[in-house]
């Protein structure tokens, strides 16, 4: 594997790199997108038990 990356021209070796980056951006994006959504909704979920439980307590 060294080998065959020692052989790569300096251009190869730069798309290389550049599309290691760009994969690992997306990929960190990505990740980031699904935490965002989970704590959405998490925080709806717990919202609307506090909401049922403070119209149970008044008596709706």
């Amino acid at each position: 594997m060294r080998a065959a990356l020692l052989k790569l021209s300096d251009k190869h070796a730069y798309l290389l790199i550049i599309g290691f980056t760009v994969a690992g951006g997306a990929a960190a994006v990505g990740w980031t997108f699904l935490v965002v959504r989970a704590v959405r909704r998490r925080r709806e979920r717990s919202a609307t038990k506090e909401d049922d439980r403070a119209l149970s307590s008044i008596g709706h």
